[in-house]
């Protein structure tokens, strides 16, 4: 059986019926505006976002994404987790920060093709409390994927 996992996806940029910003980190929605507004700009910023998670430490990671991160993620965003979160993200951004770039510019690039059209068993799953892609974005796919089962 052929099945699709999304986990945490955001929904597709000027969705129908979306706050795409509601309950969004104000870091991540400054960066997508920012990218929206002034693309020049917004390319120089990744970049210096890359040297500061590259210089962030464990100890320090709740504090240096703290728009994006609930109570609860806070909470446990410690100790080895924390190790782990700073080591996958100086690894992901050691080469430089073309990918997490494009990554952005895939946030508000239109997909092309129709979440309707989808016939693959689709597993949605979204936490409550994120704040890099609110909840609200799993609903909205799930509302719209005829397959879609959402957790």
């Amino acid at each position: 059986m052929v099945a699709v996992d999304s986990l945490a996806s955001p929904a597709p940029f000027n969705a129908d019926g979306l706050d795409y910003y509601e309950g969004m980190g104000e870091m991540n929605g400054d960066d997508i505006r920012m990218s929206i507004e002034d693309l020049v700009a917004a390319r120089a910023k990744c970049e210096e976002d890359r040297i500061e998670y590259m210089a962030t430490e464990p100890d320090t990671i709740v504090e240096s994404i703290s728009t994006l991160v609930s109570g609860v993620d806070a909470e446990a965003l410690t100790g080895e987790l924390a190790e782990f979160y700073v080591a996958c993200a100086r690894d992901g951004l050691a080469p430089g920060a073309d990918g997490w770039w494009d990554d952005g510019v895939a946030l508000v690039t239109p997909w092309g093709f129709d979440l309707d059209a989808i016939r693959t068993p689709v597993l949605v799953r979204h936490g409550r409390q994120d704040r890099f892609v609110p909840f609200g974005h799993g609903e909205w796919l799930a509302r719209r994927i005829p397959s879609a089962d959402l957790r």
